[in-house]
């Protein structure tokens, strides 16, 4: 199962622009490892789809 998730709800976590987070895509990763999900960040970051990891 992938889930995509899109730059204008990514930005509610991991802001963009003037306040952004540096550490924004390792965070993005710790995050999907936390969940048991891996994160392939897309687009320069404006797209990250979350995949589920075979139990």
């Amino acid at each position: 199962m992938t889930c995509t998730v899109f730059e204008d709800s990514l930005a509610r976590v991991w802001p963009v622009g003037p306040v952004a987070d540096p550490k924004r895509a390792e965070r993005i990763h710790a995050f999907a490892k936390s969940n048991g999900w891996t994160a392939t960040i897309h687009e320069n970051g404006t797209q990250v789809a979350f995949k589920k990891l075979a139990a």
